[in-house]
């Protein structure tokens, strides 16, 4: 007991850190910002993953520290630091560290109130676990010896990492907190991937296939013996260990609160991701509501508007109907270009992005989010995102008439990029489904008719992961070529999608025609009629 209570007494040197800055008085905001940058060093101190992915340096050889001492230690520094949070005054910060004070302070006090439950216990599941250790690998840096030899120090500490995951597994077993059966099936299957007979075509160990110049050979063959000697083993043993002793004591129950305390862990959880005090029943209560008023809302505008079918029924008209579609780009910029001018009448100022394109949507928010904190006010963002043809529903990758629909929106898409090369800068036509065959079939002919300068520069080649892809590069020069040999290859390319997009229709119809018993029609009236019908 006396052992227990000196370990609880000892303070981290982080807890140190924040209670010496609780007993300071005044310049709370400068206590604020000095709370914020220890915290941001501590936890890219304690969840190096983490800092790898947001780019900080210095923390790419280790892993987050997974023992049961590691997890109750940190819970006590969430304490410590919620108790400096609340010695700051925030009637004497501005207006950007009261709002800066208001969501860090309240993503705290959630940290300590999740504290009480066990989620490490948890630590593997069909998206979370040792299977995934490869991905924190890819996103390493990989230029210098000294990026490799962080890759290497990270590959070295793998079978910890899988023993300390162990015994957070065997704690759940005892105390009863174990992942649904249901979730866990496709794992075994997952840790098996990670740990094939070859090292080299290990997940972990991409970065070693091609070195990069001036990393010596020797790193790969020091890489390849950490495999076969440390890694392959340890993924074997834990493998058996989850296949033989974990998922049998898997629940057959999926919800949270059938855990212990699993009613108050389900609140806790609900209260977190709603930002809001409501009880789990009060939000599926208000979800009903929700869904009632608004299918009534429906019924009227369905009546109103003399629709005379059911909602379903509606919904299918809406999605299939052509009337609701842009027929062209043109057609969509006129009804489209004006809006952010509306604005105007608000004093507010309006920026157009091209919604398809990230950077511009993310350039423009971080404007008006940095507007916003400078208290200049609100932006309208306006980004265009549209779609050509049919709503984008729940489909399966599985499901083939997704595939063809998917298939033929790219095709209606390059058909409108006919008006401007822009959209081949960005994406590659392979994804279409264009075999490599027929692009270089279809390259050659473009060459041949006086198009050498643009097809030499839609070149296929594969990314560092070794899949294919395509671009179409241009400089000055070649702008200046593009002209009648750019339409004469975009209508090659658009023949090799269509073609296959009419031989995957085809197959679908005699399927189609087999479980519905329809009858045969014309080719364009079975296109049309294939490609109207509701998903």
């Amino acid at each position: 007991m006396l052992a227990l209570l000196l370990v609880l007494a000892a303070a981290s040197p982080y807890q140190e850190s924040l209670a010496k800055i609780a007993r300071e008085r005044g310049k709370d905001a400068q206590r604020l910002h000095r709370i914020f940058d220890l915290a941001w060093e501590h936890d890219n101190d304690e969840r190096p993953e983490v800092a790898t992915l947001r780019g900080v340096p210095g923390r790419n050889a280790r892993w987050t520290d997974l023992s049961l001492e590691a997890f109750a230690r940190r819970k006590r520094e969430t304490i410590s630091l919620a108790e400096a949070v609340r010695t700051i005054d925030r009637s004497k910060l501005g207006a950007k560290d009261q709002l800066d004070h208001d969501v860090f302070r309240r993503i705290v006090e959630e940290d300590v109130r999740s504290e009480k439950f066990p989620q490490e216990l948890l630590p593997v599941t069909q998206l979370a676990g040792p299977q995934y250790l490869s991905n924190v690998i890819d996103l390493m840096p990989a230029r210098t010896l000294r990026d490799y030899q962080d890759i290497l120090a990270r590959l070295d500490a793998i079978p910890p990492r899988l023993a300390q995951t162990e015994a957070l597994l065997r704690r759940g077993i005892e105390t009863s907190v174990v992942a649904p059966r249901v979730i866990l099936r496709d794992v075994p299957a997952q840790l098996a991937a990670q740990a094939p007979d070859d090292p080299l075509q290990a997940p972990l160990l991409k970065a070693f296939v091609k070195l990069p110049e001036g990393v010596p050979e020797q790193t790969r063959e020091q890489a390849v013996r950490t495999y076969r000697e440390k890694i392959a083993p340890a993924l074997t043993r834990f493998r058996e260990f989850f296949v033989g002793e974990y998922l049998p004591r898997a629940r057959d129950t999926v919800a949270l609160t059938a855990l212990p305390d699993g009613a108050a862990w389900y609140a806790q959880r609900v209260r977190r991701e709603t930002t809001t005090d409501l009880t789990p029943q009060q939000i599926h209560e208000l979800g009903l509501s929700e869904v009632k008023r608004i299918l009534g809302e429906m019924e009227k505008a369905k009546q109103q508007a003399g629709f005379t079918g059911t909602l379903a029924e509606l919904a299918v008209f809406l999605r299939s109907d052509p009337r609701f579609y842009f027929k062209d780009a043109r057609e969509l910029v006129r009804e489209y270009r004006d809006i952010a001018k509306r604005a105007d009448g608000y004093g507010l100022p309006g920026v157009v992005v091209d919604g398809q394109e990230i950077d511009a949507v993310y350039e423009a928010t971080a404007q008006a989010v940095a507007r916003a904190r400078a208290n200049q006010g609100p932006t309208l963002v306006e980004a265009k995102t549209y779609r050509f043809d049919e709503h984008q529903v729940g489909f399966g990758v599985a499901d083939p008439e997704h595939q063809i629909r998917a298939q033929r929106r790219k095709l209606t898409a390059l058909t409108i990029a006919d008006e401007s090369a822009q959209l081949f800068q960005r994406r590659g036509l392979l994804q279409a489904g264009i075999a490599r065959e027929h692009f270089d079939r279809r390259r050659s002919r473009a060459r041949r008719r006086g198009g050498a300068g643009v097809a030499r520069r839609y070149a296929v080649g594969r990314d560092r992961r070794g899949r294919r892809h395509a671009s179409f590069g241009s400089g000055g020069a070649r702008r200046r070529r593009r002209g009648q040999s750019f339409q004469a290859f975009l209508g090659e390319l658009l023949q090799v999608i269509a073609n296959r997009v009419e031989q995957q229709t085809a197959l679908l119809w005699r399927a189609r025609v087999a479980a519905h018993n329809i009858k045969p029609a014309t080719r364009r009236e079975r296109r049309a009629q294939l490609w109207s019908s509701p998903v």
